[in-house]
């Protein structure tokens, strides 16, 4: 069975994926394997019994690309996770589907490309005094801000810089992602395999660790789950003052059940 491991031009050296889980994840495949970069136009996908998608961090550059290049692989051979679920998991519209489901989501602002928004009038609105700006496509933290209401002119410009070309979301800030954290648990084939906390984009001086997730938090985030033959990584923001638990979710890429073993914070 020849297994292709996809991932981007940016971690490919030396005829390989240098992203660190790709490494182990290959050499545990041994010559069954072997890393490939998405949109590789050299590449005959047939080739492949499967393709999985492990680290193409830089999708959101070019979104449209990604998922043509994904629905033509698909149609050549096995690619997991599958052609719909990167379609709609690489757009953050999917908390909207979560939250007609009854999944607690954070709440979000959706502004559409192109837009001008006045930040101050916004926050005093919405009654925040801070907000997380991200794009509506977009990973690795890209594009991502914290807005506040003590530095207006220095958000404005980053918000009025993201809405030229992008859709963006606004969301309040919860400190609670600086202690807490936000969590992420991996689920493979719909089960638990291991949790870890994140670190956050702003200020964070934990380092990424694993953790073992509390009932709760495997309550919260299996509600949260696509049923399906792959696997993803529901997350979680604590919301102190309202006691509940915000869920996000992750299942664009192929998780890895070696990396972080089940630990007690």
């Amino acid at each position: 069975m020849k297994i292709g491991i996809i991932t981007c031009a940016e971690h490919w050296r030396d005829g390989t994926s240098q992203e660190p889980d790709d490494r182990l994840l290959l050499a545990a495949l041994g010559q069954n394997a072997r890393g490939v970069v998405w949109g590789d136009p050299h590449t005959d996908w047939s080739a492949y019994d499967l393709c999985i998608v492990r680290s193409t961090w830089d999708y959101h550059n070019s979104r449209e690309a990604f998922l043509s290049w994904a629905r033509a692989t698909a149609a050549r051979t096995a690619l997991w996770n599958p052609y719909p679920v990167l379609k709609w998991n690489t757009d953050k519209n999917y908390l909207r589907d979560l939250e007609q489901r009854d999944v607690p989501s954070i709440p979000t602002i959706w502004l559409p490309a192109g837009t001008r928004v006045d930040l101050g009038l916004t926050l005093s609105a919405l009654g925040w005094q801070r907000a997380v700006m991200k794009p509506v496509a977009g990973t690795n933290s890209y594009g991502v801000a914290l807005l506040s209401h003590k530095r207006l002119e220095e958000g404005q410009a980053a918000l009025d810089a993201l809405l030229k070309n992008r859709a963006t979301m606004l969301q309040p800030y919860y400190p609670s992602v600086n202690d807490y954290g936000e969590r992420s648990l991996v689920f493979i084939a719909n089960e638990l395999t291991h949790a870890f906390r994140k670190r956050a984009a702003f200020d964070d001086q934990h380092p990424e660790k694993a953790v073992r997730p509390t009932q709760n938090e495997v309550q919260h985030k299996t509600r949260s789950s696509w049923r399906g033959p792959f696997s993803g990584k529901p997350g979680a923001v604590w919301e102190e003052m309202a006691s509940r638990f915000f869920c996000l979710r992750e299942v664009i890429w192929c998780a890895m059940s070696k990396a972080f073993p089940q630990q007690e914070v």
